[in-house]
Formats: C-alpha cells, structure tokens, sequence
C-alpha cells in the first residue's frame, strides 16, 4: 500500500517542540500531512519555512479538538485519514504498516495497541460510568465488550468519516473519541486494533492547564456525552455522581472568544442566514450553529464552504430553549449569546454591544428592527400580571436598563449563567427569554439594551412559530410557569385577577386556534 492514499491530519495546541520532532520523523512522507493549530501561544510559523510541502491551517480560536480534526478532514484528498496528536511518536515506516495492517483486517477503522492501561477504555455506558466513578466497581465486576479507540492516533477510511457525519464538535476536548467509536459501532463499521511500536508520552498539552479546570473540562464533556447517548433516568444518576466532582454548566473560561449561537431548523433558513451574515464573523467571534435539518452527508459540504463555523448536528428540534442550550454549555469565553437565524446583521453589533456594557451587565440587546424598518424591540417591558410587550420606543440614551431582554439576539455574560443557569428547557419555545432576564435581575445584575448596536429581525420564518394554536398554548403554559417561578407569594396574591384574565385571553387564543384549525 503506498502512503500517499492517507492523509496524516495533526491538531497542535502548545507544543511546539514535541510537534517540531513529530514532523522531523514523517519528513519524507509521500502522502498529504495537514497541521491544524489551534491558536497556540507560540507562534509555529516556522512550519511554512522548515516543512514547506505542510499544509497549514492557522486558527486564531481554539475550537477544540474535533473542530480542528473536521478542518483538516475538510480538504484532505487521501482515501484514508490518520488523525495524530503531536506527541505521538510514529515513523512513516509505522504508518505503513499501521495502514497496511487496516487493510489486511478489512478494517474501516483502527487504533493502535499502545501498551498503557490509560488506552483500555471502553466506550462509556451507564454501567461503565458507574463502574469507575462509585465504590460499586470494588465491588461489581465489569469486562468491557468493546472499547474506546485512541483519538490521539486514529486511522479511518475517509468515506466512512464522512457517512457517520465527522467529529462531533460539541464536544470540545475529552469523549469526542468515544463519540465517534459509538458511532461507528452502531452503524456496523469495521472496528480493530493494529500491533504496534507506535508510542505516546501522554497529555503534553494539558500540561499547563490547572488541575481543577481540566476536571472541570472532563466532567464538562462527560455530561454532554451522556445527555448524547443515555436515557432519561441514567442522566440523572450521572449527574448526581458527576456533581461530586464538578458543577459547572459551561465550559470554564479559557479564552477571550465570544459564541454566538444560532438554532436552526430550516435549510433555506440556514443558507440565507450563512449568506448574509458568515462574512462579519472574525475573531473573536466564534459562530455556532446547532441544527436538525443536517444529514451526516450535508456536514462537509457545509463544513467546506464555512470552515471557521462550528456546526453541531442534533437528532431532533426539541424547541429553542433545548436546541441554543446545546450551543451555549460549549462557550468558554467572557461573553456568549445567540441569534435567531432569521435575523440580518450588521457588522459589529456583537463587539458595539460589548464595547458599551456596564459592569453589572448580564444580559445585552441591540436595537431589534423590522423588516420595514421600524423598531421591533428595544428590549422587553414586563407587567405584573403575567403579560411582557416588547418596548418599540427609541431610547433617548445610547444605554438604557430594560426588564428583559429578547432572545432574537442578546449576549450574556459567561459567569452569570454559570451562577443562574441557561436557558429552561421546559419553556420549550416562547418566553425562555424573559424568565432567563428575572433570573439575571434577581441575582443583582441588569438587563440593559445598546441602541447604537443595530441588527434586522425577518421575523416568524420557522414552522412553528406559523401555528397559531402552538403559540398560544406556549403562552399560556409558560406564563404560568414564569410566575411560579419569578413571582413571590404576595404579587400573586396582589394581581390575581389581572393574571387569571391575562391567562384566559391565553386559553380563548388556544381555543380560537383549534376552532380555526378544524373548519
């Protein structure tokens, strides 16, 4: 088998001199070797200079390791792909017969066997996870039936990476292996291990990262895994044993980026969105689209076209609240937000936003317009009776602190959602929004609204939002839910009848709907 039907793919992250030595090893290599950095603190341009025949990908936002495998995976042309890590030490001559070892097992896939117990994991199950995280693995025996394969050295054929729909990117570091093996599995593919003297020295890059927040990091990816993979019920088992060890509900911070999250569910509502607004997206803006509308097929020609977007693909739109949730516990930044894919942008509202927020800022609105020109929100007005308007009113200052703010497109402070939470998945879609801004105002920080930060909201273009008897329901169901929550005894008491009108204008709205429906 001769090397130039694989192309080696090398995601660097702050190891220079391991990946340096790594290379020096492959010089020589027939095939296509891509290095994919991702933003490393020291400058590695030397690669364009002493290894010219590299392919170099310079990201300037580390978005994680299966980000920078998909990148690479994007523009590769060989029929195999072999993903490394750089300190993996692997000599051409070991590539061969790790390639050639694939093809006389009939593999689709395969690790090597390093030596290392660190490399017997299985693929995590409810069992597994129980096994090695509670004193019952003292007790209870577990074999494992199939494990994990090594995401550090990973050989795959490249139309079957393709098929399964690539890494998985909402994973930013630990599981994304374990994502992809299950996969794999589950689609009957041709799993195995090659015998080899491939080495590894082990976590150099982690080397400089504390302790506590690469915990955080692990326990981090293990709950988006489970949320992935496990029923109900084991997610709750998990996160209980999980809060042992970490609380956290997004990533910690480890850079300066700032994700914007877009929920999609319509594909001409994704192109048209792509289209208008991928050009004002520069670091430190990191755009992330969460979709259900992607089949594994459409994901590298989409991640081809736009490859500095992070793409998260889920099995099922389960509403707004569920789908921007998935975007928002990757964030690791100071800020993060969303934006409906409806809306047009103008070029620096994220950063004008930023640029004016007062300290005490958890939450901030640019001015809303519409489609004709008008404003459609500057921010949200909140009555007692259970009733929100958005304000349509120009402010007279360039800041103005508002009760709520709207969910077509706001950014949040990081460490406020970590201390009240995201979005409440069970407001599914409609008023998610507002009951997130009285958690924000109750732990002491503001809602405000900048005016000179301006974007367009087309407006009502998803499905749902067209069914009249689907709103109405959502209104009722969630106000209700809103007051429970947000309301103290005495205000309920007080404007009882306001709110018993407000939610039987609610109900007459479900009523008519269904009636309309019908005829």
């Amino acid at each position: 088998m001769i090397n130039s039907s694989v192309s080696i793919i090398i995601v660097h992250w702050n190891t220079p001199d391991v990946l340096k030595a790594q290379l020096k090893l492959l010089c020589g290599f027939e095939g296509e070797i891509i290095v994919v950095d991702n933003n490393s603190a020291d400058n590695v341009d030397w690669i364009k200079n002493e290894f010219s025949k590299v392919k170099f990908i310079q990201n300037k936002i580390n978005h994680g390791y299966a980000f920078a495998c998909n990148q690479g995976a994007s523009i590769a042309v060989g029929e195999w792909l072999l993903f490394l890590n750089p300190d993996v030490s692997i000599s051409i001559e070991q590539v061969l017969q790790f390639l050639n070892g694939a093809v006389e097992q009939r593999l689709d896939v395969a690790s090597p066997n390093i030596n290392q117990s660190g490399y017997q994991k299985p693929i995590p199950t409810f069992w597994s996870l129980i096994h090695e995280f509670t004193p019952l693995g003292k007790i209870i025996p577990f074999s494992p039936k199939k494990r994990t394969l090594f995401g550090g050295c990973l050989l795959i054929k490249k139309r079957i990476l393709e098929k399964v729909g690539g890494w998985d990117e909402r994973f930013f570091v630990w599981f994304e292996d374990s994502d992809l093996t299950k996969r794999l599995y589950d689609n009957n593919y041709r799993v195995g291990w090659i015998d080899s003297e491939i080495t590894h020295s082990g976590a150099e890059s982690f080397k400089i990262i504390d302790p506590t927040t690469q915990s955080d990091m692990f326990f981090h990816s293990m709950r988006m895994y489970m949320k992935k993979h496990f029923l109900v019920f084991q997610q709750l088992i998990i996160e209980f044993i999980i809060q042992r060890y970490s609380n956290k509900k997004l990533l910690p911070v480890l850079d300066d980026s700032i994700s914007i999250v877009v929920p999609n569910m319509k594909r001409a509502l994704l192109d048209s969105f792509l289209k208008l607004n991928c050009r004002f997206i520069k670091p430190p803006i990191e755009l992330v689209i969460v979709t259900s509308i992607l089949s594994n097929y459409d994901f590298f020609t989409y991640k081809r076209d736009y490859p500095l977007v992070r793409f998260i693909r889920i099995s099922e739109n389960r509403g707004f609240a569920s789908t921007v949730n998935v975007g928002l516990k990757i964030s690791r930044g100071q800020w993060t937000g969303t934006a409906n894919d409806d809306t047009v942008w103008t070029s620096n509202w994220i950063l004008q936003c930023l640029d004016n927020a007062p300290v005490r800022s958890g939450s901030i609105n640019p001015l809303i317009f519409d489609r004709e020109g008008s404003v459609e929100s500057a921010g949200i007005q909140i009555f007692p009776q259970g009733k929100a308007t958005p304000i349509t009113i120009l402010p007279t200052e360039n800041i103005t602190t508002i009760d709520a703010t709207n969910g077509a497109a706001v950014v949040y402070k990081h460490e406020v959602l970590e201390n009240v939470g995201l979005y409440d998945e069970r407001f599914g879609s409609y008023l998610e929004d507002v009951d997130l801004s009285l958690r924000i105002t109750k732990l002491g920080y503001t809602n405000c609204v900048v005016t000179n930060a301006k974007i367009t909201h087309l407006k009502h273009q998803t499905t749902l939002s067209r069914v009249p008897v689907f709103k109405s329901w959502n209104d009722f169901k969630n106000w209700i839910l809103i007051i429970a929550k947000n309301w103290d005894a005495g205000s309920i008491i007080t404007n009882f009848p306001p709110i018993l009108i407000e939610r039987g204008r609610n109900l007459s709205g479900v009523i008519k709907s269904l009636f309309e429906r019908s005829r």
